[in-house]
């Protein structure tokens, strides 16, 4: 297939719903990713860190105004064709994929609508990284 979900999160982010590392692999692998990524929030929000530093950058622990900014701009990233093309017409020459998953059930999901969509913006690779060098898979016709 050579699809790699290149964002997800697990326990290790606020948000992760406790999904394991373990259990997302493996949702990968059932789905027949040939790799995922994980891409864990550098959180502040355990509640000693909270009461010490939320005078500081109350920002920070805004989760719920924070969560609909990253929901909505996830949302429109591949819906926005208009934005692929362009970025295509300025010599991009792959994109990544990513589900933003926050659970393993949804690890990898819609993967093969957003190949058509990347495909239909005139890109011919999608990009992923292995032992931090760039790797370019072919999306097929």
């Amino acid at each position: 297939m050579g699809f790699f979900d290149n964002h997800n999160h697990s326990q290790f982010s606020f948000d992760g719903k406790k999904t394991t590392v373990e259990e997302s692999a493996a949702a990968a692998f059932a789905k027949g990713l040939d790799g995922i990524c994980f891409t864990d929030h550098c959180d502040f929000y355990v509640p000693p860190m909270k009461a010490q530093f939320e005078h500081l950058v109350p920002e920070v622990f805004d989760v719920e105004s924070q969560q609909a900014e990253i929901d909505r701009v996830n949302a429109a990233s591949y819906a926005a064709l208009p934005g692929n093309r362009r970025f295509r017409e300025l010599g991009g020459e792959a994109v990544s994929l990513g589900s933003d998953s926050h659970d393993a059930q949804r690890t990898g999901d819609n993967f093969l609508h957003f190949a058509d969509v990347v495909r239909s913006a005139g890109f011919r690779y999608l990009a992923h990284f292995e032992s931090r060098q760039l790797r370019m898979t072919p999306l097929s016709c």
